[in-house]
């Protein structure tokens, strides 16, 4: 009699067994694999989504300003960013009120970014130490840093039109850091011209005249006639560049550079070398002031006779003296003179925001000659004025100011403004004794 085998045993029980293994072992590697791609597909989407801040973190650190005896005006500093996952977020709502409390923005502007399907979003670049441990203290992985450079200005307003500033990739968005932004970028340091105390000093009694004048606006150069070195350039109102916040359409002018004005007086020495270096007047020459000519009048009744040689017409600044010696050199010789100021074009230096001088030669009959004369109906940038003095001033040769320490903008030993060497003394003659 054959016993029966045990149930554990028996052939069709054992395939069954097999078949249950085989099934189990099946859906174990299908969910292992399937939580093997999900990982893998979120790291290499998340290399990918990333690869801009990337770039940001590996980038090279930018190259620092200073003034011409080494302190630094512009420098860069290592700082966090914050981005976030929103696509990975749930408690967006919890999330955000924390957000709002931490990084003091708005709580629809967070919440709006969290609520959107993007795998990348930034919140805040650049947040301070206590708001990087707040956010480590939430504790929420879909939240990540990323170390970035951040751009200080130490000296904030005092240099702030020259030196400029740049965005929140560090990108030069004005003066220095825009015009040398690619040198900048590849960690080569500028030396500026101007010294910052003097800067300082120069802008205190600027601000003191504005507020004496109780005047809007106000600027102020200072300039080394032997080499072109700008030593000073204050131009008011000015911005704090740590501080974006501050800026506004009148604040980033920079007047020095940017701003055309009718110079008036300051165009009556000027117009006196221009007749004396063209052989047109001579310092015997008499002029009658007592009578306006073409319309121009004097803000003061005329002394003695009104007769003025030419040194009286600069000294008491007589406008109808003036018009006259502009109208005895002429539209030719008046433009030609200008044109060798410069005074039709941009200066060439070191900053991108530099304007065109506002004149129209194509409107230049004896009406616009008489009031150029004096400095009217025609307009230049306060570098144009101080660039023609200086040059007047060298000899007559031609000085490029240079907002760079031993730039390669130096004096030019070729162009020569004056015909004749001689006059360049006269010209100081009437700078010291005008009322310009």
């Amino acid at each position: 009699m054959i016993k029966n085998k045990p149930f554990l045993f028996d052939s069709d029980s054992l395939k069954n067994f097999h078949k249950r293994i085989f099934l189990s072992i099946l859906i174990f590697l299908f969910f292992f694999f399937s939580v093997f791609y999900r990982i893998s597909f979120i790291s290499i989407s998340s290399y990918f989504d990333v690869s801009s801040q990337i770039k940001l973190e590996k980038k090279e650190i930018r190259g620092n300003i200073y003034d011409r005896n080494g302190i630094v005006l512009a420098a860069t500093i290592n700082s966090k960013s914050l981005s976030a996952r929103p696509n990975l977020i749930n408690n967006v709502d919890v999330l955000s009120k924390q957000l709002v409390e931490i990084l003091n923005i708005d709580e629809e502007i967070i919440k709006n970014k969290l609520s959107s399907n993007k795998k990348f979003i930034w919140l805040k670049r650049n947040i301070t130490p206590v708001e990087h441990q707040k956010i480590i203290d939430l504790g929420e992985i879909n939240l990540e840093f990323h170390n970035e450079k951040k751009r200080i200005y130490p000296f904030m307003n005092t240099s702030s039109h020259l030196v400029g500033f740049v965005n929140i990739d560090q990108i030069g968005q004005k003066g220095i850091e825009r015009y040398f932004n690619k040198s900048l970028s590849n960690s080569k340091d500028i030396t500026l011209s101007i010294d910052i105390n003097l800067q300082q000093s120069i802008k205190n009694n600027l601000l003191e005249t504005i507020n004496f004048y109780k005047a809007d606006s106000g600027l102020a150069i200072v300039m080394d006639i032997s080499n072109g070195e700008v030593l000073s350039s204050v131009s008011y109102p000015d911005f704090n560049p740590n501080d974006n916040q501050s800026f506004n359409e009148i604040n980033l002018i920079n007047r020095v550079i940017q701003s055309n004005y009718e110079m008036g007086s300051t165009f009556k020495p000027l117009t006196v070398v221009n007749g004396y270096d063209y052989g047109i007047i001579n310092p015997n020459m008499v002029f009658d002031v007592k009578k306006s000519v073409k319309n121009v009048k004097d803000h003061h009744r005329y002394k003695g006779n009104g007769l003025y040689n030419v040194e009286k017409i600069v000294v008491e600044s007589s406008n109808i003296g003036t018009a006259q010696i502009a109208l005895k050199i002429g539209k030719k010789n008046q433009m030609d003179f200008f044109n060798k100021l410069g005074f039709f074009d941009k200066i060439d230096t070191q900053l991108f925001e530099v304007e065109k001088p506002l004149g129209n030669p194509n409107n230049w009959g004896e009406h616009e000659i008489t009031r150029i004369g004096f400095g009217h109906s025609f307009s230049i940038t306060p570098l144009h004025l101080v660039k023609a003095y200086a040059s007047l001033a060298n000899n007559g040769y031609e000085v490029n100011p240079t907002f760079v320490l031993n730039s390669e903008k130096k004096l030019s030993q070729t162009k020569n403004i004056l015909l004749k060497k001689r006059f360049f003394k006269v010209f100081f003659k009437f700078i010291k004794f005008s009322n310009c």
